[in-house]
């Protein structure tokens, strides 16, 4: 016959009670505890959302590896800010990311943010201002936020993907405005940036390795300066524009110094994918 193991119920009392404590401090109460009701009510305490609580952002207390939010919809401004043992982020919950808010995470290489709406400023909707949302992330190996409309603030992801082997993958099927200076300095392999993109600004392909650009529009899209683009080397565009690609301003001027190629999306590997339809490798 089988014989129920006999506890010590005071000990077992002492174990959980120092647990409920250190559970209590999370979530911020100060009930009396009272086994086994107290050790329940502490666990109840803590607010509900993702895996990292708001005092260890604070603190930059940040655990190894991936983090996850499961409630948050607002990333503030220098929230991890050079907190370079970060490697992913997932949330899809999160609609808008501040300033400085993944600038110098040098680990991170993988950020998935379905619902991702708006990168900008605390104080301005204003594409040359304090933007730096993931500038320096060296080793980030694909940006995909499928609903990305606008950049709000500058150099947002200047320096990304320079760690990498083949760099970057960009995906950003809904953008239509980027921030100056967005990609400066990158190392990227494919860069699609959908249809709806207004306007390349001030730098936004400089001083970088940039692979296949591909522009999916059906407008020419204006270039701010010859900086602008001066990365670029094979631009994907639909194959009814390409002449006037090779004449529009900025762009006529690389093309005739034979530094850039255009090519028609029309045929090519990117006809049916990316922009999201995704694969490619």
């Amino acid at each position: 016959m089988a014989v129920d193991k006999l506890v010590d119920s005071t000990q077992l009392d002492a174990g959980l009670t120092s647990v409920a404590n250190a559970i209590r401090t999370k979530g911020g109460t100060s009930a009396d505890l009272a086994f086994p009701a107290g050790f329940v009510s502490a666990v109840n305490a803590i607010p509900t959302g993702g895996g990292v609580d708001v005092d260890d952002l604070a603190r930059h207390a940040i655990p190894q590896g991936a983090i996850e939010f499961n409630s948050v919809k607002v990333i503030p401004r220098y929230q991890f800010d050079s907190c370079v043992n970060i490697v992913s982020v997932n949330s899809s919950t999160v609609e808008e990311i501040r300033e400085y808010a993944f600038f110098n995470c040098q680990g991170l290489e993988d950020i998935n943010l379905p619902n991702l709406t708006v990168l900008r400023n605390t104080s301005a909707a204003n594409t040359n201002t304090a933007g730096y949302f993931f500038q320096n992330c060296y080793k980030l190996k694909k940006i995909h936020f499928p609903k990305l409309l606008n950049m709000y603030g500058n150099y947002a992801f200047e320096n990304c993907g320079t760690r990498t082997d083949a760099g970057m993958i960009v995906v950003l099927p809904k953008i239509v405005n980027l921030g100056v200076r967005a990609f400066r300095q990158c190392k990227c392999s494919d860069i699609d940036l959908g249809e709806d993109l207004s306007r390349i600004l001030t730098d936004t392909f400089y001083n970088g390795t940039y692979g296949n650009l591909i522009l999916r529009g059906q407008n020419v899209v204006p270039v701010a300066t010859i900086d602008a683009i001066s990365g670029c080397k094979d631009v994907y565009v639909p194959a009814a524009l390409i002449e006037s690609y090779k004449a529009a301003t900025n762009w006529s001027t690389k093309y005739a110094a034979g530094t850039l190629t255009f090519h028609a999306i029309e045929g090519s590997q990117y006809e049916h994918y990316y922009a999201d339809g995704t694969p490619i490798t």
